[in-house]
């Protein structure tokens, strides 16, 4: 009985642990904006945390419908400035995704990448089985395995949901 009882509470903490991405919604008290923002980050490191990136939608709000605006790369150990920098995503069919970060230089731990329609359809419909993240101010470049394979479509399945 006992083990049937730890069985059954293994089971939902896994399956609560590894819960899908939504889409919350914030509103500021002082000047009433609204703003949306996904519940999770992809973050790509090595095992220690030392280096690596986070990747994190801004979403924004067009003809009252949701849509990813940018992605914003928040990097580790890669370089203090950057610029012209790229991403290089592996999907698990063997398709790769080649993205270049638009700015001008900035001695920034950030950068910024979009999405074409071509590659957001892409994105939405299969897993990510590796990324690489080059600095193209300094060279330094980090691949690594992602924390949730199916990031994007997460992502996308979530805003489809919120524009229902």
């Amino acid at each position: 009985m006992r083990k049937g009882l730890v069985l059954v509470l293994l089971s939902i903490l896994a399956f609560t642990a590894f819960g899908q991405i939504t889409i919350e919604k914030s509103v500021d008290e002082m000047t009433d904006e609204v703003s949306y923002y996904p519940s999770e980050r992809l973050i790509v490191a090595n095992e220690a945390k030392t280096q690596g990136f986070t990747m994190e939608a801004y979403l924004d709000v067009k003809k009252g419908k949701l849509y990813v605006k940018a992605f914003t790369v928040s990097l580790v150990d890669l370089g203090s400035c950057n610029e012209n920098n790229e991403m290089i995503i592996l999907f698990d069919d063997g398709t790769k995704m080649v993205l270049q970060s638009f700015g001008d230089f900035k001695c920034k731990t950030y950068t910024f990448f979009m999405l074409t329609d071509e590659q957001e359809e892409m994105a939405k419909a299969k897993k990510i089985k590796k990324i690489r993240f080059k600095n193209g101010f300094t060279f330094d470049e980090f691949t690594g395995v992602s924390s949730n394979e199916s990031f994007f479509i997460e992502l996308y399945n979530a805003i489809d949901a919120k524009n229902r």
